[in-house]
């Protein structure tokens, strides 16, 4: 049996608008797309791993209605890897990390040039991360904590930490 993972990241910020004609082929935006598709490539590559693209599922102007079949895609996930760049907004991005978070999956938050590697994703068995969890090394928050801030536990964090108090304690 395959382990799913769901691929996540602001697809719609990428598009070119009336304000930033030229996002979609910035630096940024190619640096983005090479990393989602190394992403991809790697997992595939190692075998075990079937690795769902909503950004290739449809072609055309999207229409919100359509979100529903990316949620889908969370539901079946065992794991689910956030791509998203540190600042770039995305609606579908932010609701698709809270069913995620409520449906108890696994996130890993990979943004473009972490210095963790695919490779280690790879040593990672979805079945044995505790909910909420990411895997050593990796950070559970899109990009660095600024200096002088103590970064606050995400809501899956919180969550998988009463998870375990309520396991120990035997309730």
């Amino acid at each position: 049996m395959s382990t799913i993972a769901a691929l996540i990241g602001p697809i719609e910020w990428w598009w070119d608008t009336p304000e930033d004609p030229h996002r979609f082929e910035s630096e940024r935006a190619r640096t983005y797309r090479a990393w989602r598709q190394e992403v991809n490539d790697r997992l595939v590559a190692a075998g075990g791993w079937l690795v769902y693209r909503p950004h290739e599922g449809f072609k055309g102007d999207w229409d919100e209605r359509a979100q529903v079949f990316n949620d889908e895609q969370i539901k079946v996930a065992d794991i689910v890897i956030c791509l998203r760049p540190p600042g770039i907004p995305g609606k579908g991005t932010d609701r698709e990390l809270a069913l995620a978070a409520r449906l108890g999956k696994p996130v890993v938050h990979l943004p473009p040039g972490t210095a963790w590697t695919v490779e280690d994703l790879l040593r990672v068995k979805p079945a044995t991360l505790p909910v909420g969890s990411v895997p050593r090394g990796v950070p559970p928050v899109d990009g660095p904590v600024p200096r002088g801030l103590t970064r606050q536990p995400t809501l899956a964090e919180r969550m998988a930490a009463t998870l375990a108090r309520s396991v120990e304690s035997g309730r």
